[in-house]
């Protein structure tokens, strides 16, 4: 079985993927990976998180063998004059490290089986394959693969995206369920958990600043939350 498309949930793109260089594409700062450290993040340590803590070295470690895949492009939103990338924020992060060997010392990248790679690797990934298409256009097939789909995001990543597409573009968590495919009330149940935790910000007993992953654990919330009495 082939996996989905964007076509396949109603996107529309008009135009064919056109090729971009990869230094006028942008890391997403609301990418729900890493928008609870706040949306003022600086891209170099946006790269930084995606690399060390969702498996990006295996994604460069393709491109690094193989090169880039043109059927895979980029989903960009053009915002605030720069190309966010709304889809294929790890691709990007990969292909930035395998072409700037800077950036690896900065970060203390190492991996023998990456680098260096080669000039006409480095030159092959000067520019990549996008589409231009807007959030608000994509969100069902960005959310099936992240939520419900094949290339799962934490739960807590899950419910920053259900949160803001029913609040931001006002879809309905039916709708986003069936959208997505979901038939075990996740849609519904991350988004009660998600809305607790902003209550709790809210209120001042709560600060994603001073969050720490190895403690807080978004899964227990949600699912503790379907406990009788509760």
């Amino acid at each position: 079985m082939n996996q989905p498309s964007a076509t396949d949930f109603g996107v529309q793109v008009q135009f064919r993927a056109e090729q971009v260089s990869v230094d006028d594409l942008h890391l997403d700062p609301r990418n729900p990976r890493i928008l609870m450290v706040g949306e003022d993040i600086e891209e170099e340590r946006i790269l930084e998180i995606l690399w060390r803590e969702y498996s990006v070295e295996e994604i460069a470690l393709s491109i690094a063998h193989n090169g880039y895949f043109p059927h895979e492009p980029l989903f960009v939103a053009e915002e605030g004059r720069r190309m966010v990338v709304i889809e294929g924020n790890r691709r990007l992060a990969a292909v930035r490290v395998l072409r700037d060997g800077g950036l690896r010392q900065r970060l203390n990248i190492n991996g023998n089986l990456l680098f260096p790679i080669s000039e006409a690797r480095t030159a092959e990934l000067a520019a990549l394959p996008v589409i231009r298409c807007g959030r608000d256009r994509i969100w069902q097939y960005v959310g099936f693969k992240h939520v419900n789909g094949p290339q799962a995001w934490t739960s807590l990543a899950k419910a920053e995206y259900i949160a803001w597409v029913r609040n931001d573009l006002g879809v309905d968590l039916t709708d986003i369920a069936g959208t997505i495919g979901d038939t075990h009330f996740t849609v519904a149940r991350l988004y009660r958990a998600y809305a607790a935790l902003k209550q709790a910000e809210d209120a001042g007993v709560y600060h994603r600043n001073r969050r720490s992953r190895k403690h807080f654990a978004f899964s227990h919330l949600y699912t503790g939350l379907d406990y009788p009495g509760i």
